[in-house]
């Protein structure tokens, strides 16, 4: 949302996905040193409920959900802010509990079946 990464996407995959500055984090915001180099925060996509979590990292640093603090995990919703040093991420997912591409794929393959 704002300042090196304005624009920028990042894809989540099934379980733990960390945030910090290292290029080998999943999502990598590479040079903004107010993000910690290794898992300054930690989103999870939790496949049985079709849910999003944000978590505190291993680091010192905080992480904010909607200016908030997060100490424990918490629940993410469309269009939460996820802030990450000075880092703001807009949270927009593309599947969750009212859509996810596994039941479209197994609808598909039972209409194709009949």
């Amino acid at each position: 949302m704002g300042g090196a990464h304005v624009g920028q996407d990042f894809h989540l995959k099934v379980g733990k996905n960390f945030i910090g500055r290292d290029i080998q984090m999943d999502i990598a915001l590479v040079g903004d040193k107010s993000v910690s180099r290794n898992r300054h925060a930690i989103v999870v996509y939790e496949p049985k409920k079709h849910l999003y979590l944000v978590q505190p990292g291993d680091s010192s640093g905080l992480v904010y959900r909607n200016n908030e603090v997060v100490l424990s995990p918490v629940k993410l919703e469309a269009y939460d802010m996820i802030t990450v040093g000075d880092v703001n991420l807009l949270f927009m997912p593309l599947c969750g509990e009212r859509f996810n591409w596994s039941t479209l794929l197994e609808e598909l393959s039972k209409k194709n079946n009949e």
